[in-house]
């Protein structure tokens, strides 16, 4: 009967130690994940740091301030480049008015022309 029982009692221990072992070997998967997973974090940090230090200089200030705000120097001049689309595209503007076509209407209406 002692043998019957120290025999349960080796079953249970060592069915405790494989599990024990295994769940030791997930959390060394998932430290090393983990470990991974911050080392990439902290290049990501060191390089946004670093770009903030770089946009805090006074050229990529007045670079921002030219592209986002459309700002400029005195003394600058700026030069707006129309793409080739939107110049084939626009329509033809009258070159009289409203007011020189109504004129010219009644002119033509009773021979004044």
């Amino acid at each position: 009967m002692v043998v019957a029982g120290l025999s349960i009692l080796l079953i249970v221990g060592f069915i405790q130690t494989i599990n024990l072992w295994r769940r030791f070997s997930d959390l060394r998967q998932t430290e090393a994940t983990l470990e991974e997973k911050l080392a990439s974090v902290e290049a990501e940090n060191r390089e946004l740091r670093s770009e903030l230090e770089i946009g805090k200089t006074p050229e990529a200030i007045e670079r921002d301030a030219k592209a986002r705000l459309n700002l400029k120097k005195s003394g600058e001049e700026v030069v707006i480049v129309v793409p080739p689309s939107l110049i084939a595209t626009s329509t033809p503007v009258a070159s009289s008015s409203w007011w020189q076509s109504f004129i010219s209407f009644w002119g033509r209406l009773f021979g004044r022309d």
